[in-house]
């Protein structure tokens, strides 16, 4: 063809020498090409949480709870997430009610300082889409709802000292009948045991606390202790303005014969 260069071909032992040069150059440019560039940091994202309500540890009570969502992509290539804003603010809302809801409505100053320290620490949400935190943190409670929950505080405190002294009850009773008042002879040693110079007393005791033993159990007095039983005078006239000897006594003295 006219005012064409003709084109030159290498031709000899050294053609295919230039062909595997060209080949290996391009191979380099395509390698250069396919490696992925430094990823940047991404860039943080915000979003206002405003008077969102957040459980108690007391049921039906709630906390009011308001933050600033603050967010970041993960990584900046690979499938992302619809909504990541969604994502990152139900991840921080999680993490906010994991602390409320075992917390007592009138202990907001604590639990907020608590939510302060946890929630402005960046974590990636479960699904490793975004990485959030929160900041200006704000919990509130209703005055009324402070009011009933303070009442209901007052009545378990007060519920807990009735079970408390009843316990103690029980345990007293269980203790006097079942050890105390096992039978007459534990009884007279008890009492012995903390009246140790009172024998005579003791003695004269023995026959009430068989008595009382015998009342406690619901049982007849054993026949041993029937000989300490006080002998009664069956009761006398009464005079006009109703006095008179006791018709229980007799005039006298349990267990002592009264003086004529």
């Amino acid at each position: 063809m006219t005012g064409s260069t003709p084109v030159r071909r290498t031709v000899g032992p050294f053609a295919g020498v230039g062909t595997w040069w060209r080949s290996r150059q391009l191979q380099k440019e395509i390698g250069a090409a396919v490696v992925a560039p430094a990823v940047s940091p991404a860039a943080v994202a915000r979003y206002e949480v405003a008077a969102c309500r957040v459980p108690s540890s007391t049921a039906e009570f709630t906390f009011s709870f308001s933050c600033t969502v603050r967010w970041r992509m993960v990584t900046s290539d690979g499938p992302r997430h619809p909504n990541p804003a969604g994502v990152a603010v139900n991840a921080v809302l999680h993490r906010a009610m994991a602390i409320t809801a075992v917390a007592e409505l009138t202990d907001g100053e604590r639990v907020n300082a608590e939510l302060a320290a946890e929630l402005g620490t960046p974590k990636a949400d479960p699904g490793g889409w975004v990485q959030g935190w929160a900041e200006d943190i704000g919990l509130s409670a209703d005055a009324e709802d402070l009011t009933l929950v303070a009442q209901l505080q007052r009545l378990r405190r007060k519920r807990l000292a009735w079970a408390a002294e009843r316990e103690w009850e029980c345990d007293q009773r269980q203790y006097l009948t079942d050890s105390v008042l096992r039978d007459p002879g534990s009884a007279v040693a008890w009492w012995l045991a903390r009246h140790p110079d009172e024998i005579e007393e003791a003695v004269r005791l023995v026959g009430p606390l068989a008595r009382l033993v015998s009342a406690v159990h619901q049982t007849e007095i054993h026949p041993l202790y029937r000989e300490f039983e006080p002998r009664h005078q069956l009761p006398g006239p009464r005079n006009q303005d109703g006095s008179g000897p006791s018709p229980i006594t007799g005039g006298g003295t349990v267990g002592r014969s009264s003086s004529p």
